[in-house]
Parts: structure tokens; sequence; C-alpha cells
């Protein structure tokens, strides 16, 4: 695998954790689903890398974590105003997106608000909006990591 790296991105007082890895020109950023919300990317690099490898040769991979330290009342949309600022940041005008689970939320948002960022939109087992179901399962998922 190419040169796979964890790293901390730093703007407007917060951090987000990241993966790079590929070989190709053109950036892909992944939004991983809830779960990345409980833990980062940080220490999942090789695993990362192995789960994505088939974009590997054609991409520059970026998978990005929610900022560190979550605020109260943080919302998708806000987590997609976050991403927008971490690509200011690395200098990606635009990039092809993957939201994947909540991170498809996320990156319906920033598809969105930011539409001159996405140059293409790939939504995997997503919602636009949560209904009551996907509440209570959250709550319950929340919950259950916390025992």
């Amino acid at each position: 695998m190419s040169s796979t790296k964890g790293k901390t991105l730093y703007f407007n007082n917060k951090s987000m954790d990241y993966v790079t890895f590929g070989k190709g020109k053109k950036p892909l950023l992944i939004i991983p689903g809830l779960g990345d919300g409980l833990a980062t990317v940080k220490g999942m690099v090789q695993m990362l890398a192995l789960a994505y490898r088939e974009f590997a040769t054609a991409y520059q991979v970026y998978v990005f974590s929610r900022i560190n330290e979550l605020p109260e009342n943080y919302t998708t949309r806000d987590m997609a105003t976050d991403i927008a600022e971490a690509l200011d940041v690395l200098g990606l005008k635009t990039v092809a997106v993957l939201g994947i689970s909540q991170g498809g939320m996320i990156a319906q948002w920033l598809a969105s608000d930011f539409p001159e960022r996405v140059e293409k939109l790939i939504l995997t087992v997503t919602t636009a909006k949560l209904n009551n179901l996907g509440r209570e399962r959250i709550t319950r998922w929340l919950e259950l990591s916390q025992t």
C-alpha cells in the first residue's frame, strides 16, 4: 500500500483526525458512519487502507473523522461545515465524496451547502432525514457503547 498515514488537522480551535493513502491524483473523501463519533480513525490506518484498497490506485483517499470534542447539539450540517474547513486546510478544492451511513447524511449537507466542493457524490446505507425509529436505535447504540 502506498504511504498510509494517520494525522490530525487543526483549524478554528478544533482538531480532526484523518487518514490518507493511495497513489491517484484525484482526491476521494470518505466520511464514515456513526461509529466514528465513538472512536476516530486514529489507530485504524492499516485497516482503513485495506478496506478501501480498491480506490487507492485511482485516488488519493482521505478518511475524515468528526472533530474531536463534539459540542452539544452538534448537527450533521455542522459536521459538513467542519469538513469543508478541513478541505480548505488541506488545499483540496473539489473532491469525490463517499458517505456511509451517518457519513452519507453529512455528505448530503456538504453537497448542498458547498456544491462547488463536491465533484461526485456516492451515498451508501444512509438517509436524508432521521426518523423516530432511527433516533431510538442511535440512542440505544450510544447507551450500549457506554456500558
